[in-house]
């Protein structure tokens, strides 16, 4: 049923943040972003090639065949549970204790994070599935938990933090493992993540196409990717950020739970308060540590463990109350995820989520010949656009930079295997800036509480973006509006034209051209009635781009006619926009 689900509602192609880098890294056997997901990678690569109409396509089917088996899973887990439980054995022969089971792992289904992993590309359909089988096989004996733990390690960091509640949780079934035992599931789980870490680190030598990081170049480039670090900054662990992620987390399991769920949930802890509950609160404990000090916006799906359990202890508390109830009350608990699925389908289906590609191919189509595009849009942009490139070969001319990564030793030398000699130009400013970065690397804290370091390093950094525009061969060169607000050294004596959504910058006048508009109403009708946080900063970012090319169709074409219907469009994606009254004013 939750596969149905998921395929009904999956998203048809590129969707936000990683989706893009993520399905380009599968498709290429390539390094991705930090921690380089070695087995995501492994096994997309082989489904990636099958012969789909659309790569992503093909890999959002596997993001919801992913999570769905990790469904499957938590109702076997559940069932394994309700059997240790006394008397379980018998009890669990009857289908009063065998469909609570079903209900909390659906319950689990359609909560809405688990069901947004099942609709675009990303790694935590895997993460999920993973920690399931890794519970089950908590049941089989040490050596399956030594496997399960290596391929968690293999995929996500974070699943170091749930160790503690898997070694309970096996401990607690068991018994203390023999000498023989702790050292082969040892050996699995250092072992798998080593030998697909090791393979990851084989691969990047070969310079794939995505090759983040370039892991290959020594031990510390390796461990500074591997372990994540550039992430730390993030943990934070402040009140703010604290008091914002616990209030994602109740949000969260007030989508699972749908309210009295929780107190079923609680119930289900104190049946298992005897058995099961010191692991099962270890792993929540571990996850929670991990998690609520992290300050980042699109954090949700590291609570799935917490949700995982909490589902797990619904499970138990349902079967512990419908012992005795009526047949049809029993019957009717399926209506507690049916009508989750029903209330939560609108928010979760992604079938007409369109809208990352559609401004991806916008910009395309707003660049000449072999430009440079200098961005910073990771969310909306960056990875769409290495997709659409390395997959599907769209504007292979168009040379992107990742204004942000220009900050990583690793990224000059990617750029420039992938840019041919556009970029020999650049070579004194490059060589000046990698030496300044790779001291901020290596020494972090005591390069940046060095305030004379820290101006030269800005300095050569604005010395290279500079260098984009007046030193790649005559390519022209444009930047996202994001940018220009970013670095206003790229606005010092450029000439700046509008493009669209972007803008061209030149040391010498350039003529402006019409924009090309083919793919707004597209865009905009994959956005309109999409309220999620994404869907609404790309409203914001298109409608600046559109209110740009409207003042620009007034001001250069005299073009009344395209003007209001730029205003129009604008107005459409944001009716608050800040730049609405002064279009209002320009023409009433």
């Amino acid at each position: 049923m939750a596969l149905l689900v998921y395929l009904a509602t999956r998203a048809p192609g590129l969707a936000y943040t990683d989706a893009g880098e993520l399905a380009a890294a599968a498709w290429s056997l390539g390094v991705a972003h930090p921690t380089g997901y070695p087995l995501f990678v492994a096994l997309a690569w082989p489904w990636s090639h099958l012969p789909w109409n659309s790569v992503i396509g093909g890999l959002n089917v596997l993001m919801a065949v992913w999570t769905a088996a990790a469904v499957a899973v938590t109702a076997l887990v559940a069932r394994q549970l309700l059997e240790g439980l006394p008397a379980g054995g018998k009890s669990a022969a009857s289908w009063r204790v065998s469909w609570p089971p079903v209900v909390g792992a659906l319950l689990l289904a359609f909560a809405p994070v688990v069901w947004s992993q099942a609709t675009s590309v990303e790694v935590y359909a895997l993460h999920l599935l993973l920690l399931c089988l890794t519970a089950l096989a908590c049941h089989r004996g040490w050596a399956w938990v030594g496997l399960g733990v290596g391929l968690l390690l293999s995929n996500h960091a974070s699943s170091v933090f749930l160790l503690p509640g898997v070694v309970a949780w096996a401990w607690r079934l068991h018994g203390r493992p023999s000498r023989r035992l702790a050292l082969g599931a040892a050996g699995l789980a250092l072992g798998v993540p080593a030998a697909l870490y090791g393979a990851l680190v084989l691969r990047a030598a070969q310079l794939p196409t995505l090759n983040w990081g370039w892991i290959h170049r020594g031990w510390a480039a390796f461990w500074y990717h591997v372990s994540g670090a550039q992430f730390r900054v993030w943990l934070t662990w402040d009140a703010k950020t604290l008091s914002a992620n616990g209030a994602v987390l109740l949000e969260l399991l007030g989508g699972l739970t749908l309210g009295l769920g929780g107190l079923i949930a609680l119930v289900g802890a104190y049946t298992l308060r005897r058995s099961m509950l010191l692991p099962l609160a270890l792993l929540v404990v571990g996850n929670l540590a991990g998690t609520l000090g992290y300050g980042i916006p699109d954090l949700a799906p590291y609570f799935l463990p917490t949700l995982f359990v909490v589902a797990l202890c619904l499970t138990v508390g349902l079967a512990t109350l419908v012992q005795r109830a009526p047949s049809w009350l029993v019957a009717a608990t399926l209506l507690l995820p049916l009508g989750s699925a029903g209330l939560h389908w609108r928010s979760q289906d992604r079938r007409e989520a369109r809208a990352v590609e559609h401004y991806a191919r916008w910009v395309l189509a707003n660049l000449a010949p072999n430009a440079v595009l200098l961005t910073q849009e990771w969310d909306v942009l960056c990875g769409p656009l290495w997709y659409l490139q390395a997959v599907e070969g769209v504007r292979p001319d168009v040379l992107v930079v990742d204004k942000e990564l220009l900050r990583r030793t690793w990224y000059v030398p990617h750029l420039k295997a992938g840019a041919g000699t556009a970029l020999d130009g650049l070579e004194p400013e490059l060589d000046r800036y990698l030496r300044l970065l790779a001291q901020f690397e290596a020494e972090g804290p005591s390069f940046t509480n060095d305030a004379a370091r820290v101006q030269a390093i800005q300095a050569a950094f604005e010395a290279v973006l500079r260098g984009l525009v007046t030193k790649v061969g005559g390519r022209p060169v444009y930047a996202s509006t994001d940018v220009l607000a970013a670095e206003p050294s790229l606005t010092r004596g450029f000439q700046l034209v509008i493009s669209g959504p972007v803008v061209r910058v030149s040391e010498a006048p350039v003529a402006p051209t019409r924009p090309n508009l083919e793919a707004l109403p597209e865009l905009l009708r994959a956005l309109d009635g999409r309220e999620d946080r994404l869907d609404r900063q790309l409203a914001r970012t298109a409608a600046r781009g559109v209110a740009a090319s409207a003042a620009q169709a007034l001001e250069v074409w005299r073009d009344e006619v395209s003007f209001r219907q730029l205003r129009h469009w604008a107005r459409q994606l944001d009716p608050r926009g800040p730049f609405l009254p002064q279009l209002d004013r320009a023409l009433p």
